[in-house]
């Protein structure tokens, strides 16, 4: 071997090429190189141990109770805070003389853009998922956000249909009271949004149709399409959400409420669903 720098570069490229055996051959007999290429080796395997780590993915559960978290809590807090946060400075404002007039211009041009944002409560993030949890969080966080109030079938799939809705309705036996529905809209489309009530607490249903999947205008992650083809059945929770979801014939059914897995599962008879 060479000077300790040329042997250094030389066992390092061979490891890295996984050419050892060739470093074997060359360093037998040379202590100094001998022990550089168990240095080199050792350094290497660690190196690519702690890549392999940091390379590893989120595990699924994880990642989706945090995109649940996100989207629900998103969805509560948006249109109430941008609202809240112009009323506050509307209110600083109109109290200032010099900046009276200039705050009533732009309170009219904030009442148009609320507006629109209003209009836009009814659209839902592509995501499934997402869009399940944003569902729940609107019709549970206000009433009003209940489109038609109705027990009746035949009234509420006459509903649908004339807001856009394209496909039939599905409706699952729960053990709940059916409180209404609602339509919502996923890049374009129209889907309805089924809302059942027990113990006072709400339960909504998302249906979304196989065909708005196959056409990419729904999303669904991995974890739930892989659940409901190998087991029929996908369940997640957090600490307040438990999401339910599971296909009926080309309708993928997306439950979300704040009770407890078990008692969401008890609600359905789930060896018919």
């Amino acid at each position: 071997m060479k000077d300790s720098l040329d042997s250094f570069d030389w066992i390092s490229e061979m490891l890295d090429n996984h050419q050892g055996h060739l470093v074997s051959d060359k360093v037998s007999g040379d202590a100094r190189a001998e022990r550089e290429a168990r240095i080199i080796a050792a350094t290497r395997d660690a190196v690519r141990s702690r890549r392999q780590a940091l390379r590893m993915q989120v595990p699924v559960p994880l990642e989706r109770s945090i995109r649940m978290a996100i989207a629900a809590e998103a969805s509560a807090q948006t249109n109430r805070s941008f609202s809240g946060k112009l009323r506050s400075i509307f209110g600083r404002l109109v109290t200032q003389p010099r900046y009276a007039a200039a705050a009533l211009s732009l309170m009219a041009v904030a009442a148009s853009a609320l507006f629109v944002l209003s209009q836009r409560g009814n659209t839902l993030p592509s995501n499934m998922t997402e869009a399940a949890l944003a569902a729940y969080a609107s019709v549970a966080s206000d009433a009003e956000n209940i489109d038609l109030y109705s027990s009746d079938k035949n009234d509420l799939r006459a509903f649908f249909a004339n807001q856009g809705v394209d496909f039939e309705v599905f409706f699952p036996t729960v053990a709940a009271e059916l409180v209404g529905g609602s339509v919502r809209s996923i890049n374009g489309r129209d889907f309805p949004v089924l809302v059942y009530r027990t113990a006072g607490r709400i339960i909504s249903l998302l249906e979304v149709e196989q065909g708005a999947i196959d056409a990419k205008a729904v999303d669904v992650d991995r974890a739930t399409a892989d659940d409901v083809a190998s087991s029929k059945w996908h369940w997640a929770s957090s600490q307040d959400r438990t999401l339910f979801v599971w296909k009926s014939n080309s309708i993928m059914c997306s439950v979300v409420s704040d009770l407890a897995v078990n008692e969401v599962s008890a609600l359905f008879s789930l060896e018919v669903l």
